[in-house]
């Protein structure tokens, strides 16, 4: 670094001003909308803060960034993209820090953010409509914490609901704090450390509401503990000052529970509990540490002392009613807890509504709704209140209850667009048609694109217009099979799936719902028959319409993006010969998923032409009950296998999985719903990251005795969605409990036999979960009727057994393990990276690059695989191969690009080298042993400043100083002419190694210099 530029730095940081700085109210945006400041603080904040201030741009009409003492490029970042700076001297106190912030914004709303947290571009406009609308004073938001804890509390694992945001992590554990808000109420931060604004928020009378908006927050990825340690320094200091702070010692135990040092943690509540006129809170906090180890007894043990110690403080009973209630399940003794809360303070609202949502989940409508009403009495504009009053009464099948209730929602929310929309399906239950439309039509204007909408809309249609009998089948008046379709723009899959099925059948009809690409065209160039069908978001009335075209006495169905198995052809032709009676039959489908892994499902796919069988569903339609009532029997022809692309991709899948979630809705609350498809509602509630609100229909499921002994297969597989829920909530033996029934209803499930090995190993039964992992890994017995991963559990199941293995030095049997995964998924890289290892350890890298190499072609230039392969020919000395692998991947990671910098340095190419190891250190500081490889480089291309640099920047990394390290720092100096420092550097490296001929040789060269 210049010294030039060390003496602005400097300069910078001596500019304390004793109060903000005088400023005017942000001009007026064009649009009319209020302004937006975004407020921050910052310190050495050269890793985080680019990427946050980029994921605001466009967001923030101004960016206030108020430095705390930066030593790297925090303040010249903040400048270059637009920030006001200002500057705060540390005194040990975020909220002080923050509240100078917030004293420079001057925009109409303020949203705070920290350096390593951002906003994901497609929630600007979200964000812009929420502050435009008035309809709050401040938003609480969720800030995803992404981590590699899959064990912390209220761990969420990636749902794809934002593609790429996880990077290299498995998930996130939420938080919520109020960090959007009004500017100008009088808000404030309160607490040294762990600020909130919640306090001074309620003082004022702000309407605080909740957005779904999330806050990605990245201080934990790759953390080194820092931020959690100056946090434990704040608190102990806090504590030597005064033992007696049960303040201090409560965030303490808090900071020390994050930091996974559960027993110290442990001891801090306790101390807390003793100090705090009201121990409610630490104990509970204890309680929380407790359940997430599974220390069950002991949990409850603090819990019972919190009732001890507070018997008639009616939090203290709200919070064991609601944890017995979230945790246990135990409703009953919830409900127990919540009337005593009650029975103190009858005006407790929350106790009303979590009263009232324990009811619910008992299926009590009616107690149910009696406290729902209570609550809605004491908090009659609470959101969450009117939301689930006017559930519980659409429920209960009290439409105009719910319409009152939705109402007054409105005059709260009035630009929430569901809102509308479920006052358009009270009305139409109403019989109020006209009115419906309204407020469709109001829910369609405030979101144009909600897909919803338009279905209520069409199904409001079809019910003015009466219903008519279905189309279908109309009979035969050939031989053969036909393949019937319906589409819409599906130019990019339509050739394929028609290409693999054009030889099968004797006439191909192909309904077009709509296209407006080629799909029309290129289902003529194959032949189709293409027919018409103007989309009313049924896709069993669209379905019927093909079948009304075919003329073959089979019909087979498909989907553009399905492709039939070859072998499947003759199958197919053979089929009007073969003799067999009339029946629905059931094909093996494939759910291909990612390219790696597929389900495998039975589906009914082929049918005979009868007139009156017909599809009967908007969504996931099913023809079984017209067969049925036609006197049709099925059967099953496994031999036909069809393979389903749809869910390869993620994104794809989950989009789909959010778009179906309304039809599913409306299907599972009919009074003729089946288990069917109350179970479609659970899986899709899980498909679209909404696993909160499965929970409700999911217990219907297991309550039900006769979804059990009429299909087990359904049972079995809710049984494992409960058990995993159960699992991810810390609750290990309550989940095995489901897991076992899920295996007694299906005993060949191999999901069921792999989170029972789950269970066992969170118990630390681990010879128990090896077993449970055996029978997860068998081959399965046959194809089962609901969609299962099977290759994906098999898979995952033979690598946790391998990993066992070679934990215990049976490398040969790990090999063969992981040989068995590779041999289902040829390109996933978890078992081929394991297998590397083993290979490695046997003494075989030869085969071990030949495996990354076959990989590679069959799964591309993944970095996962990149980074070994080129390790691999870099350990042996091939330079020039270890490079050519390394510059394979389109963006390296930052291990990637150091080794590959390394590669080029050897290879006297430096200045290709420092940009790949200057990106290596900028997305990743802790690669420390960089510095010194970067400063020799520039060293050698005749720039000794940056080299110095370097060099320092080793020195400060926290590595121990080394003669060589020294003596770099001597050469560097001697070649900037500062012989002085040059001579006390080499001087340095002698008294850290007096054999340093290095430093010897360049010290007499000094002195001799000095001497002439």
């Amino acid at each position: 670094m210049s010294k030039k530029k060390r003496r602005k730095r400097a300069a910078d940081r001596s500019k304390r001003p004793a109060r903000p700085e005088a400023h005017h109210p942000l001009p007026p945006r064009a649009d009319g909308t209020p302004t937006l400041t975004v407020s921050m603080i910052a310190r050495d904040e050269t890793r985080f803060l680019p990427a946050c201030l980029e994921s605001i741009r466009g967001l923030a009409d101004e960016v206030v960034v108020v430095d705390t003492g930066s030593n790297d490029d925090t303040i010249e970042i903040a400048r270059r993209f637009g920030a006001r700076v200002g500057h705060f001297e540390w005194v040990d106190d975020f909220a002080a820090a923050r509240n100078a912030s917030l004293a420079m914004a001057r925009g109409d709303w303020v949203l705070s953010l920290d350096a390593d947290e951002e906003i994901d571009a497609v929630d600007h406009v979200k964000l812009r409509k929420l502050i435009a609308s008035d309809c709050a004073d401040a938003f609480q938001m969720s800030t995803r914490n992404y981590c590699k804890r899959m064990t912390a509390p209220n761990f969420h694992p990636d749902d794809g609901s934002y593609p790429g945001r996880c990077r290299s992590e498995p998930g996130w554990v939420p938080s919520n704090k109020v960090r959007l808000w009004k500017n100008g109420l009088g808000m404030e931060w309160r607490r040294r450390v762990h600020e909130l604004l919640e306090d001074s928020a309620f003082e004022v009378g702000a309407r605080v509401f909740r957005t779904a908006v999330p806050i990605h927050h990245y201080g934990l990825v790759g953390q080194d503990g820092s931020k959690l340690d100056h946090y434990l320094a704040l608190g102990m200091q806090a504590i030597e000052e005064d033992s007696s702070n049960s303040g201090a010692h409560l965030e303490v135990g808090l900071v020390l529970a994050q930091r996974g040092e559960s027993e110290k943690a442990l001891e801090h509540f306790a101390i807390a509990a003793e100090l705090s006129p009201r121990p409610a809170k630490p104990l509970l906090q204890a309680a929380a540490v407790l359940l997430t180890e599974l220390r069950f007894d002991e949990a409850r043990e603090r819990l019972e002392t919190a009732i001890e110690l507070e018997p008639d403080n009616p939090e203290v009973l709200h919070g064991f009613g609601v944890l017995e209630h979230f945790d246990a399940r135990d409703h009953q003794k919830a409900i127990s807890y919540l009337r005593r809360s009650l029975e103190i303070s009858p005006d407790y609202a929350l106790a009303h509504f979590n009263l009232a949502r324990c009811h619910r989940a008992l299926g009590h409508t009616d107690e149910a709704m009696a406290e729902i009403r209570r609550a809605a009495d004491l908090a009659p504009r609470h959101i969450p209140v009117l939301e689930l009053h006017a559930a519980i009464a659409l429920e209960k099948g009290r439409p105009e209850d719910a319409l009152s209730v939705i109402d007054t929602s409105i005059e709260v929310d009035s630009a929430n667009w569901k809102t509308h929309n479920n006052r358009g399906i009270a009305l139409s239950r109403l019989q109020r048609f006209d009115d419906a439309e309204a407020a469709f039509r109001r829910a369609e204007s405030l979101e144009p694109e909600a897909e919803e909408v338009r279905r209520n809309l069409a199904e409001l249609a079809r019910k003015r217009g009466g219903e008519s009998a279905p189309e279908g089948c109309r009979g035969a008046d050939r031989a053969g099979v036909s393949l019937c379709m319906i589409v819409k723009n599906e130019e990019e899959n339509l050739g394929r799936c028609l290409e693999s099925a054009r030889e099968a059948f004797d006439q191909i009809v192909v309904v077009d719902t709509g296209s407006t690409d080629r799909t029309v065209e290129i289902a003529g160039e194959y032949g189709a028959e293409v027919h018409h069908f103007e989309w009313c978001d049924d896709f069993a009335a669209a379905r019927n319409r093909s079948l009304s075209f075919a003329k073959c006495e089979w019909i087979m169905w498909l989907d553009a993006d399905d492709v039939l198995h070859a072998d499947s052809v003759a199958e197919l032709r053979e089929l009007p010969r073969s003799g067999i009676p009339p029946a629905g039959l059931h094909i093996t489908l494939l759910m291909r998923h990612e390219r790696l892994f597929h389900q495998q499902v039975t589906q009914l796919r082929i049918l005979p032409n009868r007139p009156g069988i017909h599809f009967e569903g908007a969504i996931h339609e099913q023809v079984a009950n017209s067969l049925e009532a036609a006197g049709v029997g099925t059967d099953y022809m496994p031999e036909i296998v069809v393979e389903h692309l749809g869910y390869a991709d993620p994104i794809v899948a989950r989009e789909k999985a959010v778009r179906n979630l309304a039809p599913l809705r409306a299907a599972a609350a009919a009074p003729s719903a089946t288990f069917y498809e109350q179970y479609n509602l659970v899986q899709g509630c899980f498909g679209a990251g909404m696993a909160a609100e499965a929970e409700p229909p999911l217990r219907v499921l297991l309550d039900d005795s006769r979804c059990r002994g009429t299909r087990p297969d359904i049972w079995s597989h809710a049984s494992v969605l409960s058990g995993r829920l159960r699992l991810q909530g810390g609750e290990a033996r309550e989940a095995l409990a489901d897991f076992d029934r899920a295996a007694e209803a299906d005993p060949e499930s191999p999901l069921a036999a792999y989170f029972q090995a789950a269970a066992h190993k969170a118990l630390g039964d681990h010879d128990r979960a090896r077993a449970a992992l055996q029978r997860a890994a068998s081959e399965p017995g046959g194809v089962p009727s609901i969609a299962t991963a099977v290759d994906r559990v098999r898979y995952q199941a033979l690598l946790e057994l391998a990993i066992g293995c070679t934990g215990e030095g049976d490398f040969i049997q790990a090999e063969r393990l992981l040989e068995q995964a590779i041999s289902i998924s040829p390109a996933h890289p978890d078992a081929v990276l394991a297998l590397v290892r083993v290979h490695i350890q046997r003494g075989r890298p030869q085969q071990a690059a030949e495996l990354l190499r076959t990989t590679i072609g069959l799964a591309g230039a993944l970095a996962e695989l990149i980074l070994p392969l080129g390790n691999l020919h870099f350990e042996r000395g091939d330079l020039a191969a270890a490079e050519a692998v390394y510059s394979k991947v389109d963006r390296a990671t930052p291990r990637i690009s150091a080794n590959l910098g390394k590669v080029l340095v050897l290879r006297g190419r430096d200045d290709e080298a420092i940009p790949h190891l200057e990106s290596a250190l900028n997305e990743d500081a802790a690669l420390t042993d960089l510095h010194g490889v970067l400063g020799d480089a520039h060293l050698r291309r005749g720039r000794p400043e940056d080299a110095l640099d370097c060099y320092e920047n080793t020195l400060r990394s926290g590595l121990p100083p080394s003669a060589t390290t020294m003596s770099k720092i001597g050469e560097a100096y001697r070649a900037l002419g500062h012989r002085e420092s040059a001579a006390l550097a080499f001087r340095s490296a002698l008294e850290l190694d007096r054999s340093c001929a290095r430093a010897k040789e360049a010290l007499a060269d000094l002195t001799s210099a000095a001497t002439r």
